[in-house]
C-alpha cells in the first residue's frame, strides 16, 4: 500500500508539468528552429529515486542539505555538457518525450 501510495503522489505532482510539456511540443511540431522556445532539463534521477514520499512531506536539514548539493553537482554537469546550448538550442527533445 505504502507502494502505491507513493506512486500516486508522483504521479499527480508531475501530471501538470507533463501536460504543458506536452501542449508546447504539439505547438513546436510546426513550426521552424528559429520560433521554437528552448528546453533544458537539469536532474539527479538515481537520488529522486532513493528518496522516499515522507521526504516530500517532512522538511529535514540533512534532506535539503542532501538535494541542495546533488542540485548544484547535477546543475553543474548540465553546464559541462550542454553550457552551448543555452539560448541556441533544446538539449532536452520534447517530440521524443511525448512523441
Amino acid at each position: 500500500p505504502q507502494q502505491i501510495n507513493n506512486r500516486v503522489n508522483e504521479i499527480s505532482f508531475n501530471t501538470s508539468l507533463l501536460r504543458e510539456l506536452r501542449a508546447i511540443s504539439e505547438v513546436q511540431k510546426g513550426q521552424g528552429d528559429e520560433t521554437q522556445t528552448h528546453f533544458h532539463m537539469i536532474a539527479d534521477d538515481a537520488l529522486m529515486n532513493d528518496l522516499s514520499v515522507l521526504t516530500k512531506i517532512v522538511p529535514s536539514p540533512v534532506i535539503l542539505q542532501r538535494l541542495k548539493e546533488a542540485g548544484q553537482a547535477a546543475a553543474q554537469t548540465f553546464l559541462e555538457h550542454h553550457f552551448d546550448d543555452i539560448g541556441r538550442r533544446s538539449s532536452v527533445n520534447l517530440n521524443a518525450m511525448f512523441g
